[in-house]
């Protein structure tokens, strides 16, 4: 539809509104993003039309934004869809950006368990050899995690000899971050190694003597 002139739009005698403008976005594409945001400019245009053509309208649709398969930022102007006895006084297209965004999620894996940071002289024992992990990141980087890269971490640097419980960290690949792990802490008992008894070498005992044999008798 014609945009009228500001002289029009003075000397009109047509009722005139101040609606928002309601940016209306078809997408169709992967499952792996999503609309962030949608933001129109100008967010507010007048119109002006016969008084039963305005009275319902509480905004004014954009003609549909399609963005398929994006998955960067969209920037476009687009026209307004104009009910029929409507007019747009001084604009006929806005601009509407889209911000796009992956879609982020968490997965729970099972993993074994390893001691890190342990002493030569201590022997350390985990109240159990498997946790529950949770991980988090976008879609694709979870799918491509391979479970075998995942580890439950119990870090007993500094523990001596007793019962201690351990909170759990994690080993995890790169593109995901750890959320929680299921039980948070693992009891992780601490013993000294058994020292063995000294041995001693067959080449540190003196040399045998050998024994003369007996003198005959006369």
């Amino acid at each position: 539809m014609k945009v009228r002139s500001r002289r029009n739009w003075i000397l009109s005698r047509l009722p005139a509104r101040h609606l928002w403008v309601a940016p209306v976005v078809s997408s169709r594409w992967s499952s792996s993003y999503e609309i962030e945001s949608v933001e129109v400019q100008p967010a507010l245009v007048t119109v002006e039309g016969e008084a039963d053509a305005l009275a319902g309208l509480v905004s004014i649709n954009t003609r549909p934004v399609v963005i398929s398969g994006a998955t960067t930022d969209v920037e476009t102007a687009v026209g307004l869809d104009l009910p029929a006895g409507v007019a747009a006084l001084g604009v006929d297209q806005v601009r509407v950006t889209i911000t796009i965004r992956p879609r982020t999620g968490t997965r729970t894996f099972e993993a074994g368990v390893l001691v890190v940071n342990g002493g030569p002289d201590l022997a350390y024992r985990p109240a159990i050899d498997r946790v529950l992990l949770t991980v988090g990141g976008t879609l694709e980087a979870l799918d491509a995690v391979d479970p075998a890269q995942i580890a439950a971490l119990l870090d007993v640097a500094g523990l001596g000899p007793g019962t201690t419980a351990v909170t759990v960290t994690a080993r995890l690949p790169a593109g995901v971050s750890f959320v929680a792990a299921s039980p948070p802490e693992v009891t992780v008992t601490v013993t000294p190694v058994a020292t063995p008894a000294p041995t001693v070498s067959p080449a540190a005992l003196p040399p045998a003597t050998p024994v003369p044999p007996p003198t005959p008798a006369p």
